[in-house]
């Protein structure tokens, strides 16, 4: 498995980014394209604030947030950290990164079709 460090800089930056802020800098709604047109909120809405939470220890308030934001969130840290990982550990550990990817993906696929169909 090669690890692309564009990724991995990337990772670092959003969290960095989320690290930066504080829970009560941003503001409570973000205009996001797909509510404004909508009214309903996408399987993003709330992310940010997810991280955000998620970096500052409050992990109710990001599960509040977007439940999908500590399960992204724990992908972007892996993302961040795989350049630091030997060869040998990124082997063991693919299988259980290719089975946390797909269920990531089939979860938010799942959780964005019920968060606009429900509402």
């Amino acid at each position: 498995m090669t690890t692309k460090p564009l990724c991995a800089v990337i990772c670092l930056i959003v969290l960095l980014a989320s690290a930066l802020l504080s829970p009560e800098s941003i503001p409570a709604f973000i205009d996001c394209p797909f509510r404004l047109l909508t009214q309903k909120l996408c399987p993003l809405c709330g992310m940010t604030h997810a991280f955000v939470a998620m970096i500052h220890g409050e992990f109710l308030a990001a599960f509040n947030h977007n439940p999908l934001g500590p399960v992204l969130f724990i992908g972007v840290v892996l993302g961040a950290v795989s350049p630091l990982l030997s060869e040998k550990i990124l082997l063991r550990l693919k299988r259980v990164f290719d089975n946390y990817a797909r269920l990531a993906v089939l979860a938010f696929v799942c959780f964005g079709f019920l968060r606009v169909v429900v509402q």
